[in-house]
């Protein structure tokens, strides 16, 4: 390897070397000022794909492989499936509903076969009248209640909750087209309540559940917790500290329909520092929901386009719509499939636009963004995955440029010898 890499720095010369410093030197002067941003990013682009009943048995095989497709075909490599607690475990302590994880397993096989990446959410609701979403026996020892807050009030439920954890990534840890795991949806207490501290307790949960995780999946593929942005470390709800347990960071970012300057939930300097924070730890940093609660197409396409632009601009590294959802459409407010027959809403295509063409290399070495082009845009592109190895949450194989598994100097002296090139 060493011998290869050599003889192609002779080939490539120190002409075509300066070119690559120079390039590089561009992009960190272009850091401090700003910079238009391309049609196309590096992002992560996916959807949350929804079932009405939470069980994913109304996603007959036909209706996933014709949503998959549609993904696949417009740029949007990722989905996230949402498992509901409620929806695994019943009345009953530890009977866990195998048709519904069969049901899982149907997806991720057709999600695999179409080289989808599919993100599993272990989902929460933790407002305490969301009863629907925790198994029947599952009570809170201080208030009586039928509530999520359990599992960080109570070591019984703690446990409950953890055991369940295990039985699905034991049952679907095995599938190949599985990215990461997210291990709880918008972690939230109320801080008036004292007799637990369910801060430390929720940090703690996220910690071992993580651990857990690693001990049983053979892939050992990442873990994160998805954030709401003002129940978060940067809304002052939990510490910093406690991200170091997680692979990456998600946040959910909902904007006010009626002014995208404004956040439905939380602020956009919330954001800005979590983007911050998170990559000054060497992590990534996703939009793990995103979208506007509005019935008007037009407000929600330019909502889409207005988030999509903040998380480019900020170096957002992944962004997942909230949500699609097939069957009973009207039922979801944030849905952007229109119909049973799997149109899009506009928004869908406002999010595929960002994307990278798949499937469709470039006759042009360097070329990563497939815009029949090379320049400033394909190395910005090409630096925001430098490092990167098929098995990265971020990897793009069109800036693997001379085609060795890993984003390089190689590929950058590459795209900086075909530098200005067009098709």
């Amino acid at each position: 390897m060493k011998h290869r890499k050599s003889t192609f720095c002779m080939a490539i010369g120190r002409k075509e070397l300066a070119i690559a410093i120079l390039i590089f030197t561009i992009i960190l002067m272009l850091a401090t000022v700003p910079l238009k941003a391309p049609s196309t990013s590096s992002m992560t682009l996916g959807v949350n794909y929804l079932s009405s009943g939470n069980a994913y048995d109304d996603t007959t095989n036909s209706i996933l492989t014709r949503d998959f497709t549609l993904f696949k075909n417009n740029n949007v490599t990722d989905i996230t499936i949402r498992l509901v607690w409620s929806a695994i475990e019943g009345s009953t302590r530890g009977s866990y509903d195998t048709r519904m994880i069969g049901n899982v397993k149907r997806a991720l096989g057709v999600a695999g076969g179409l080289g989808l990446r599919v993100h599993i959410s272990l989902w929460t609701h933790f407002q305490e009248y969301a009863t629907w979403s925790v198994p029947d026996y599952v009570t809170d020892p201080f208030t009586g209640k039928h509530i999520t807050l359990a599992i960080v009030r109570s070591s019984t439920m703690r446990r409950a909750w953890l055991d369940m954890v295990s039985w699905v990534v034991r049952q679907i840890q095995s599938y190949p087209a599985i990215a990461s795991w997210q291990i709880l949806n918008e972690p939230m207490y109320d801080s008036s309540f004292t007799a637990v501290d369910q801060k430390a307790n929720f940090q703690t949960l996220w910690g071992d559940a993580a651990q857990l995780i690693e001990s049983l999946d053979a892939s050992q593929r990442p873990c994160t917790v998805r954030f709401a942005i003002d129940d978060s470390p940067w809304s002052g709800d939990f510490d910093l500290s406690s991200l170091k347990s997680l692979d990456y960071v998600g946040i959910n970012v909902y904007v006010d329909p009626n002014d995208f300057g404004r956040l439905q939930w939380g602020t956009w300097n919330m954001v800005y520092r979590a983007v911050n924070d998170t990559h000054a730890r060497g992590k990534e940093i996703w939009f793990t929901e995103f979208g506007a609660w509005s019935s008007n197409a037009a407000t929600q396409e330019r909502a889409y386009a207005y988030t999509l632009d903040v998380a480019i601009a900020r170096g957002v590294d992944g962004a997942f719509a909230w949500a699609w959802q097939s069957i009973n459409s009207i039922d979801e407010p944030y849905n952007i499939c229109l119909n049973t027959s799997g149109s899009a809403a506009p928004a869908f295509y406002e999010l595929a636009s960002r994307g990278i063409p798949t499937g469709v290399p470039s006759v042009l070495q360097g070329d990563v963004n497939c815009d029949a082009r090379v320049d400033i845009y394909d190395a910005v592109i090409l630096v925001g995955l430098y490092n990167s190895v098929p098995t990265s949450m971020n990897w793009n194989a069109n800036a693997d440029i001379n085609g060795d598994n890993i984003v390089d100097v190689y590929d950058a002296m590459l795209l900086a010898s075909n530098y200005g090139n067009t098709a």
